[in-house]
């Protein structure tokens, strides 16, 4: 074989072409046709292929290490005997694809489609700690023991007819994702009892932490608001207090950076998305229609309503409900007194994973209760390192919540917000 690492192939059609035992480490390939060829033995460590379609392709014994694919299409194509590991696929199809025995391990799959004859393939002991994201991909009743070692596949049936011996605290995560009935609440507590017993050990969990570190981040970008990311934070931080250095620990604290980044980051995400309406002053008698995309409970309600009252200073008898309704829950809050707008957008905000205000109904009394403000600059891409005093001021704030109303984290889901004006 010859050695191509680092070389570029674009826009170019590969056919009957012999690569056996070749070397492509970090080699770049796009928009490229290869067909019919023999891929054997051959390293792709760190390579990146995007928008590439490979068709009759033999992959077997060989090995992407690091290596990322965008856009990739593999039809007919064999993968044995190889080993993948900590690679990413993005958006890719597998078509008629074979694996058997080939090890697969900690990688992610996001918008990936298997076809049944590749998902079932693809099923097997060889295949663990690897992370689904919006997928398809069969998986038969009765090769559901796949989900102790995989996580966030989607059953693809409405049907509860699954009765499936739970036997470890990752597959009762992964199960309850597969069959839709995995709540925030139920993966902070599996999580944390899985973290103490990692850290009760010195070694032997140093992929279990990657595949928690894969699985954080998933749920950090589709799950969890900033009252989750902040309780889980704080409870990292306690289990990091009272245990005793070992490497287990250490790779812990590559779990708990990644919190606290995310943390800083999506506090200041929010605080520039509400700073158009520092100031603002909500009437008396204002009416907030608080739209779900999940049904509350009116206790859950309640504590919705607390968190408010905790980010405004304002007592519970500042808001009235007048009237929940159920099913994707409505709620219609009234303002007693004269409230700061910006701060009631904080605690809903930070409260649950993401908000839409809709501002029409104010209509005529729009310029006079919410004045005109320049748009803030848009800082969603950078990455905040360091705490500025307003995201520490926030910080405390959600300390103090999680202290006073620990059943915050039952609440997820997305928020409409529609201001009407005062009565």
């Amino acid at each position: 074989g010859l050695d191509f690492s680092g070389c570029t192939i674009d826009e170019k059609t590969l056919e009957n072409k012999n690569f056996n035992e070749s070397i492509f480490n970090g080699a770049s390939f796009s928009n490229s046709l290869i067909v019919n060829s023999v891929l054997t033995h051959v390293e792709f460590a760190e390579a990146f292929f995007h928008s590439c379609h490979f068709k009759e392709c033999d992959f077997s014994i060989s090995d992407f290490v690091f290596a990322k694919f965008e856009n990739c299409t593999f039809e007919n194509c064999t993968f044995e005997n190889g080993e993948w590991r900590e690679s990413i696929f993005e958006s890719s199809q597998f078509q008629n694809c074979t694996f058997r025995s080939t090890t697969i391990n900690l990688c992610q799959f996001s918008s990936a489609s298997f076809d049944d004859s590749s998902s079932k393939s693809f099923v097997g002991i060889s295949k663990k700690y690897n992370v689904f994201d919006k997928c398809r991909f069969h998986l038969d009743d009765t090769d559901l023991s796949f989900l102790e070692t995989n996580f966030g596949l989607t059953s693809n049936t409405q049907e509860q007819r699954f009765k499936e011996k739970i036997n470890s605290l990752l597959y009762e995560i992964s199960f309850l994702e597969y069959i839709g009935q995995l709540s925030n609440k139920k993966f902070i507590e599996n999580f944390f009892m899985i973290v103490l017993k990692i850290a009760e050990h010195d070694h032997g969990y140093q992929s279990v932490v990657k595949y928690l570190t894969f699985i954080m981040k998933n749920m950090l970008a589709y799950r969890f608001s900033i009252t989750h990311i902040s309780y889980i934070l704080n409870q990292l931080n306690n289990v990091m207090k009272y245990q005793q250095p070992n490497t287990s620990v250490y790779e812990l604290m590559q779990l708990f950076m990644i919190f606290r980044s995310a943390l800083y980051t999506q506090i200041q995400i929010k605080l520039d998305e509400i700073s158009i309406y520092n100031g603002v002053l909500l009437p008396k008698g204002t009416q907030l229609r608080l739209e779900l995309d999940k049904s509350f409970s009116s206790e859950q309600i309640e504590y919705l309503i607390n968190a408010i009252c905790t980010y405004t200073g304002n007592s519970r008898d500042m808001f009235r409900i007048k009237s929940i309704k159920h099913g994707s829950t409505i709620v219609d809050i009234v303002t007693e007194a004269a409230m700061d707008f910006s701060g009631i957008l904080t605690a809903l905000s930070f409260a649950l994973y993401s908000s839409v205000i809709f501002l029409e109904q104010l209509k005529n009394s729009i310029e006079k209760i919410f004045p005109k403000k320049e748009q803030p600059t848009d800082k969603k891409n950078i990455i905040y390192h360091e705490q500025t005093n307003e995201q520490g001021e926030h910080e405390k704030k959600l300390n103090t919540l999680i202290l006073r109303n620990k059943e915050i984290i039952e609440l997820e889901g997305n928020i409409v917000i529609i201001v009407d004006k005062a009565a």
